[in-house]
């Protein structure tokens, strides 16, 4: 399956023989390379990317805690997140319209309910700090049992 650039994934080193340099730092084979928070721009962390020396990685990202970390979240919890993001984003609001236009849309399909969660972050830097503590809790949680058939 061919990766493609997400600027809201963390990229890591993909080269055990070229280390990537920026600004004066040295970042080494499967080390997170913080494009972003070190002012890197987009086009040139995407040279990078289709160059092959960066690339995402979940396991890593995971491993690290890094990133919007919502590749964590499968099932029940990446549920209970949108119901209480638009619980807390509900109290703020006076309308329903209001509510309506800026709740976190729904979704069956994990991986598109996390691009929903992601454009919903982009949307609603007034309510970020609060959706953080929300998510972290969540992670934080014991995990779900793993299904068993009978």
């Amino acid at each position: 399956m061919t990766q493609h650039f997400d600027v809201h994934k963390p990229l890591f080193v993909r080269s055990r023989h070229y280390p990537v340099i920026f600004k004066g730092k040295t970042f080494e084979y499967n080390s997170h390379f913080p494009w972003m928070e070190m002012g890197m721009d987009e086009d040139a962390a995407r040279i990078l990317f289709n160059t092959d020396l960066v690339y995402h990685n979940e396991e890593l990202e995971v491993e690290a805690k890094i990133g919007d970390r919502l590749s964590e979240l499968k099932g029940e919890k990446l549920k209970k997140l949108v119901r209480l993001t638009n619980a807390m984003v509900k109290k703020r609001c006076t309308t329903d319209k209001e509510f309506q236009n800026k709740k976190v849309k729904g979704s069956l399909i994990e991986d598109k309910q996390r691009g929903l969660i992601r454009s919903w972050i982009n949307r609603n830097g007034w309510a970020l700090e609060e959706y953080y503590e929300l998510r972290d809790s969540i992670l934080s949680e014991a995990p779900e049992p793993e299904a068993t058939e009978k």
